[in-house]
């Protein structure tokens, strides 16, 4: 509740006698810019300034905003005093607007001229502009729940109606609903849409050689290093494209930006497509299960020196050695059947006198033969260190 003060105050010189004809100047604080006062509290009629006292040495009603600085005159013009700042002292209710005559605490939350919130760090805290002054003040970001009748900046984050935050992609952003709208809101902590989009959720579209692909994110326009992960739809008879979101067909190419061939693409299997500025690089994903699937062939072997390696252990394979080109050709017990998914898994060291490693090389490719040929391995100077290699090799049939 307020604290009574004197509604008629008398002004006197140095010596208590009362100023008659007195004039009262109000300043901004800290300056000599004339300040408005006001004869009634909705400060609707102004003042003169000064203010020139009655013959008693007092004067109507007095009002302004904040605080002022104020100086006291004799009628000739000989100055009494000067006070700054002179005004209410009190503390105001929370996240009322800011006061420059309020001493503040520390937590005291205020709404600044720059309509934005700040929170005080200090005690005793007056006089600081909130948006001016950062040592005592911090910015309290608030977050609005969307409402359709409210236009968003961009950046601007909401809470949509299904409690997640959303941030605006647009400057002039108005009736869009964040929960459903994906060209002007993205979700600003954990968007579900990216992942959704990498995560293998998507499924192609289209037909023959021409797939689509409906995106949860809003793509407006291609762009180098979009990715997306799907299930395709069905297979592909050669040379395929890619339209994502309708924005046009793009070549779907391996990494060497050859062009897909028959079978490549295979329907239910797991495929991301990356985008490089001109065409889809595709790459195959292991199905589901894949990873403990068994290998349909397993060697392991030790180099003896001869076009027959003493095989140590097997799995539906054999191994032949050519010593003079330096590769190895594995048959298998089974044909791969035609365009079918092989992928090799080689390593090896060198042991004896010499050490090499022999890296993995890690390779698809497509026959319809028992015959793997060209499987290289180091040869050292000293061909009688041949005899200390051992290898191992595993092939695994993802049809």
């Amino acid at each position: 509740m307020p604290r009574f003060t004197n509604p008629v105050p008398q002004y006197l010189d140095s010596a208590g006698n009362p100023l008659p004809g007195g004039k009262v100047y109000f300043y901004e604080t800290t300056t000599t810019t004339p300040k408005d006062t006001f004869s009634d509290e909705a400060e609707s009629v102004a003042n003169a300034n000064p203010v020139i006292l009655d013959a008693e040495g007092r004067c109507g009603n007095i009002w302004y905003t904040g605080v002022a600085r104020v100086i006291l005159q004799t009628s000739s013009g000989v100055e009494v005093y000067d006070r700054d700042p002179v005004g209410s002292a009190a503390s105001t209710s929370s996240m009322a607007a800011y006061n420059a005559g309020t001493t503040y605490s520390a937590d005291d939350t205020v709404l600044a001229t720059d309509g934005n919130f700040y929170i005080s760090l200090a005690g005793s805290n007056l006089n600081n502009e909130p948006s001016a002054s950062p040592t005592v003040w911090s910015e309290l970001a608030t977050i609005r729940v969307w409402n359709t009748n409210e236009t968003y900046a961009d950046l601007e984050v909401v809470r949509g109606s299904d409690g997640n935050l959303y941030r605006s992609t647009t400057g002039t952003n108005l009736a869009n609903d964040p929960t459903t709208d994906n060209q002007n809101w993205l979700m600003a902590i954990d968007d579900s849409r990216i992942l959704s989009d990498l995560n293998g959720t998507l499924t192609s579209g289209g037909s023959s050689n021409a797939y689509t692909l409906t995106p949860d994110r809003y793509a407006g326009a291609y762009a180098a290093g979009m990715m997306y992960r799907f299930k395709a739809n069905h297979s592909n008879t050669g040379a395929c494209t890619l339209n994502v979101a309708g924005l046009g067909a793009k070549a779907l190419q391996s990494s060497t930006a050859a062009a897909m061939v028959s079978g490549n693409i295979k329907s239910g299997r797991y495929y991301t497509a990356f985008y490089t500025g001109v065409y889809f690089v595709l790459t195959a994903d292991l199905s589901p299960g894949e990873f403990e699937r068994q290998p349909v062939a397993y060697l392991d072997f030790t180099l003896n020196g001869t076009a027959t390696p003493t095989i140590n252990k097997s799995l539906g394979a054999t191994v032949i050695m050519d010593i003079a080109n330096g590769t190895i050709t594995v048959t298998l017990g089974t044909a791969l059947a035609a365009a079918d998914d092989a992928f090799i898994d080689m390593c090896g060291a060198w042991l004896g006198v010499f050490t090499f490693s022999i890296p993995v090389v890690p390779t698809f490719r497509a026959t319809s033969t028992t015959l793997i040929t060209g499987l290289a391995y180091l040869t050292p100077s000293n061909t009688a260190a041949l005899t200390d290699a051992r290898i191992w090799l595993k092939v695994y049939d993802y049809s």
